[in-house]
């Protein structure tokens, strides 16, 4: 091992970066709603601590969804980078050969003069 990370494919996803994603999103957001519509009937129709369990579940669904939003952005962005690794034409950033030479001198802010 050489300390490095390696990347590996999310098993939601499809080899080609295609709608297999979409698969697994809907089950999740269902899973979320399913959790907060019982958080919702439990606190609507009790009282007591069971209305506060009722709104603690609510609360879980909620938690559920932001990590749900930042999972798919997560899966967005390793699609973007393997997407980038297989194209052909990458760009100066990520060629360090091809960059243009620097000049001599140091850039300087202007209101640094």
């Amino acid at each position: 091992m050489n300390g490095r990370r390696t990347p590996v494919a999310p098993a939601s996803e499809a080899p080609d970066g295609g709608a297999g994603w979409r698969a697994f999103a809907l089950p999740r957001a269902a899973v979320v709603l399913v959790i907060v519509a019982a958080g919702i009937v439990l606190a609507a129709t009790t009282g007591g601590t069971a209305a506060i369990v009722g709104w603690g579940v609510v609360a879980v669904g909620g938690t559920l969804a932001i990590s749900f939003v930042f999972l798919g952005v997560g899966y967005s962005e390793d699609r973007a980078r393997a997407r980038e690794e297989r194209s052909p034409t990458r760009g100066p950033r990520a060629d360090p050969a091809r960059a243009r030479p620097r000049s001599g001198r140091a850039s300087r802010c202007p209101r640094s003069r």
